[in-house]
């Protein structure tokens, strides 16, 4: 799609069902179903969106929104980072640690 192209416009429940409809069964944009607004409507609003930051933004806001509603602080205070040990095979022996 072309970047100077004109604006064209999907409602936006129409274009969360378009998103959802690509990640839940892994289909290329092409392959929406029938009832969605045409492909290339739902893409190229998502790369607008997306190259604009529209989406991070979004799931932010809505985040804090969530977090608020719970009585809690709208930013979280503490982050989790999760890692998984392998074990490594006999032949790398003590390199492996």
């Amino acid at each position: 799609m072309c970047e100077d192209a004109g604006q064209l416009h999907c409602p936006l429940p129409e274009l969360f069902s378009a998103l959802r409809c690509v990640v839940h069964t892994c289909c290329t944009w092409r392959y929406l179903l029938q009832d969605i607004p045409p492909w290339a409507t739902c893409y190229q609003q998502w790369t607008r969106g997306r190259n604009a930051s529209g989406f991070e933004a979004l799931t932010d806001d809505l985040r804090q929104v969530l977090r608020l509603n719970e009585a809690r602080a709208a930013e979280p205070s503490a982050v989790i980072f999760d890692s998984r040990t392998l074990q490594s095979i006999p032949k790398s022996g003590q390199r492996a640690g």
